[in-house]
Formats: structure tokens, sequence, C-alpha cells
């Protein structure tokens, strides 16, 4: 990881921020790839408290396998990790899927964007149509 910072006394502002990429010595993101099971138990309405306002993700069924919704915004799609592990495809935010076995419905989506972990409940299933 790389840092940048600009420090000053006496009145300048001190900036530090972080920034990454392929040959900073950090590892690498966890490898993805296509999702090769049915996606079924995992699609449905999670919702959680994000500092105490509502946090809603809607998780939806792709052709190439699932998709998120944050609070109504545009769908992500999600690339498979492992297990129930997926990556949001612009960013290295991670939703992991609980308590869903033999083909039953997950029952809690825990949302980690790096700084934050949110854990959301299963509020609804959505059908495929």
């Amino acid at each position: 990881m790389k840092a940048l910072a600009v420090a000053g006394f006496a009145g300048v502002i001190v900036m530090i921020g972080l920034t990454s990429g392929p040959s900073d010595g950090c590892p690498p993101l966890l490898p993805t790839r296509p999702l090769t099971g049915d996606a079924t138990p995992l699609v449905g309405i999670y919702k959680g408290s994000d500092r105490g306002q509502e946090m809603v993700i809607q998780v939806t069924h792709t052709p190439v396998g699932i998709a998120f919704a944050l609070n109504g915004a545009g769908s992500i799609p999600l690339t498979w990790v492992k297990g129930g592990t997926f990556r949001d495809t612009s960013s290295p935010a991670l939703l992991t899927f609980r308590g869903g076995t033999n083909n039953t419905e997950a029952t809690e989506l825990r949302f980690d964007r790096g700084g934050d972990h949110f854990i959301l409940k299963r509020q609804e299933t959505i059908t495929r149509e």
C-alpha cells in the first residue's frame, strides 16, 4: 500500500490518503471465478442497520450469477470467491451469505466494505421471473 501524505504546520492542511496498486507489495484481491451452483437460495432482500439508518440489499439473479443493489441503487454484478462469499465487481467489497444449508435459503448477509462490516437479515425471497 502506498501512503500519500501532505503535512504541514502553522495552519497548513494535513492530508493523509492511501492508494494501492498491483506493484505496491499488497496481496492481490481474492481470486474470483464464475458461479457454478444454483444461486436461488441467496436471492432475496436483506435488511440491517448502517449507523442508525436502515440498509437494504436486494440480491437478484443475473445470466451469469447474482447481482446486488444497495438501498435502491443500480445492480452491481457479483463474482464468486468461494463458498458463500462473493465480491463486488466495482470495488473490493465482500458479501458473505450465511445460514443456508442443503439448498435452503440463506438467512443472513454479511457485507464488508473494508472499513465497515454489516450483518443483514433476510426479509423476503425474490422469485425468478
